[in-house]
């Protein structure tokens, strides 16, 4: 009886938390590719996004395949600079 007891308590326990799980982020995300004129990525270049409203930055650098991802940025119009 105490096992079953153990077993419907954890699963009311899941039903309840289960949401929390899956709720809505208030950040984005710019993901992009760094190419020169010819088309050829561009890998170890620093890029950096500008919140035009904060003028809070987040930076990053290209991969080996020319590819930046700014991660967990707040919800805002940004201005990307590769250099």
């Amino acid at each position: 009886m105490l096992v079953l007891r153990s077993l419907a308590l954890a699963v009311a326990l899941a039903s309840v938390l289960a949401p929390l799980g899956f709720s809505q982020t208030i950040t984005g995300a710019l993901t992009g590719t760094v190419s020169d004129a010819s088309g050829a990525v561009v890998p170890n270049v620093k890029v950096t996004a500008s919140n035009t409203g904060t003028n809070l930055t987040s930076s990053t650098a290209t991969n080996g395949a020319g590819v930046y991802n700014i991660l967990f940025l707040p919800v805002g119009n940004y201005e990307v600079l590769a250099e």
